[in-house]
């Protein structure tokens, strides 16, 4: 038999309450998701479709373009970069470019080569 301490049991362990709730839902035909799961899928759900266009800028801003550069590089104006990144932004939820890039690349929606 393997013992846990108690800060690993209360890490690793789920309490006995939320098992036996877990069971009942499950008898009654019912999902039980547990709540990091259902974050994840709220994070998912909630979040509005990117375009096209805005994944090629978000991937542009990934690696290190400036409003400029990218504007260039896509034969649009300085204008239209700034508002596809800014549209971006509140589509992820993002405070800055490089929080946008990072949680774009984490959620699988753009790769950046190496």
């Amino acid at each position: 038999m393997i013992w846990l301490s108690e800060r690993a049991r209360s890490k690793y362990c789920t309490p006995q309450e939320e098992i036996v709730k877990a069971v009942e839902m499950v008898h009654e035909n019912k999902r039980c998701v547990p709540p990091n799961i259902a974050q994840r899928l709220f994070e998912t759900i909630a979040r509005e479709e990117l375009s096209q266009r805005e994944l090629e800028v978000l991937t542009l801003v990934a690696m290190g373009l400036t409003n400029k550069e990218i504007a260039l590089r896509l034969f649009i104006s300085d204008k239209t970069a700034r508002n596809h990144v800014a549209s971006c932004l509140v589509k992820l939820s993002a405070n800055d470019r490089t929080e946008a890039a990072t949680t774009a690349i984490r959620r699988g929606l753009i790769r950046v080569a190496e």
